[in-house]
């Protein structure tokens, strides 16, 4: 039995079976032919198998969090009301940045988010200077302006389904779209913008390049609708904090994000068909 020790999350098995660690600097957006479907069980079981590793090197944020979340849900909101209001800030800004209140799948996506965006970011900043990595993101920016300008008559399109998709799933994470839940959106906003930095070799890109390929029968997918696409469900993400003070109910679940996002999914996919057959007369 080999002594070798896994490598740290994330990473994936390549088109020859090899376990690839993912690299912070991979920028060029080079064809790839993955499978969509092949892909994804090839990240769930590596990752799945790299949990212990991943746990052993990264305790050091890993126990402190886990504390946090326990100790912060266990207070009560009439507990944190009855708090003198120095601390009762400090409070609510703890469960607020460690998305203490998130449900199971969120706090899943928060520990991804952390050690694949937040941590080399600040690596990155310490090595590099603010500056450049500052300079970086911006430039990446304005890349997916000019995917918009690129894709022309589709870029509306592509816009209103990845906002609208992204509608959804920050109504899935955070449940009824409470301002004390809403990090886990920026969280997942500059994850996003992170992947495109990357390129074509950071995983979630591959990923979701795959499965555009898998709905749209092999179709090549540009690089300006893979920028555009993942800029726009960045933006959604962010932009949901619209739904903290604009909701339909005051309940435990609100359905506010679901209601929208659906909209502007289905309006997309509606504007999309309606041009290819526009095309093709």
């Amino acid at each position: 039995m080999s002594n070798q020790k896994a490598p740290p999350l994330p990473v994936v098995i390549d088109n020859d079976g090899e376990v690839e660690v993912i690299s912070l600097e991979i920028t060029s957006f080079k064809e790839t032919n993955d499978d969509f479907v092949k892909l994804l069980k090839s990240i769930i079981y590596t990752n799945f198998k790299n949990i212990p590793n991943f746990i052993s090197q990264n305790m050091l944020w890993l126990l402190p969090l886990v504390i946090a979340w326990t100790s912060l849900e266990s207070i009560s909101d009439f507990r944190i009301m009855t708090l003198p209001k120095p601390i009762s800030t400090l409070v609510k800004t703890l469960i607020f940045i460690t998305s203490t209140y998130n449900n199971f799948l969120a706090k899943g996506l928060y520990l991804i988010a952390i050690n694949r965006s937040i941590i080399p970011t600040i690596k990155s900043i310490k090595s590099e200077g603010i500056s450049s990595v500052y300079t970086r993101y911006l430039k990446t920016i304005g890349l997916i302006k000019e995917s918009y300008v690129s894709l022309k008559g589709k870029s509306l399109s592509v816009v209103l389904k990845s906002i609208g998709f992204s509608f959804i799933i920050s109504n899935l994470l955070t449940r009824n779209n409470k301002i004390d839940k809403y990090f886990i959106s920026l969280l997942t906003a500059f994850t996003l913008l992170n992947s495109l930095y990357r390129g074509y070799g950071d995983v979630f890109v591959r990923l979701f390049r795959a499965f555009l390929k898998k709905i749209n029968k092999n179709t090549s997918i540009g690089h300006n609708y893979i920028f555009l696409s993942i800029g726009s469900m960045s933006l959604g993400f962010v932009s949901s904090i619209l739904f903290t003070f604009i909701r339909f109910t005051n309940s435990y679940y609100d359905y506010t994000g679901y209601v929208i996002g659906g909209i502007l999914l289905l309006a997309g996919i509606f504007m999309n068909l309606r041009g290819k057959n526009v095309e093709q007369k």
